[in-house]
């Protein structure tokens, strides 16, 4: 089993992020789903069902979960660009574990569920790079959790 684009993706991000937004540059969606937004905005909640993949191409992001019994918010990771932003509530169906919010004006990808599997369907090459940069975004916040502990 060979991740030559998630182990692309770790060491050189922006590399990665710029192949993503090219294939949607050439599919002519690119525009559809580019969004940029301001600093400080709430970009999902905690506990919300969400319906997109966020695709961060620029800026950064700030990933908090609510502290138990309270309405405090602390910070759990920062997300550059190259990050699947609410990634596992997207593929589990699940509602959000975390709140995200821009530290800086950012621009994502923001791709309804639909519209993913249908480029998915199309497009080999974009099975092959999502599958992978889920995967490396996923071990890259495990190292991350555990470098915590």
């Amino acid at each position: 089993m060979s991740f030559k684009f998630s182990k692309r993706w770790v060491e050189d991000k922006e590399l990665v992020t710029n192949l993503i937004q090219r294939l949607f540059d050439e599919t002519g969606e690119s525009e559809k789903f580019l969004h940029k937004i301001e600093k400080d905005v709430t970009i999902f909640r905690e506990g919300d069902v969400l319906h997109d993949v966020y695709i961060l191409l620029d800026g950064i992001v700030e990933l908090y979960k609510k502290k138990p019994g309270t309405d405090v918010d602390y910070p759990v990771i920062r997300l550059e660009p190259g990050s699947l932003i609410g990634i596992i509530a997207f593929t589990t169906e699940k509602p959000s574990l975390t709140t995200a919010i821009t530290s800086e004006p950012s621009t994502v990808l923001k791709i309804p569920e639909a519209e993913i599997r249908s480029l998915l369907d199309r497009d080999e090459r974009m099975k092959e790079y999502i599958d992978e940069i889920i995967l490396a975004n996923l071990s890259e916040r495990f190292k991350s959790n555990i470098n915590l502990q």
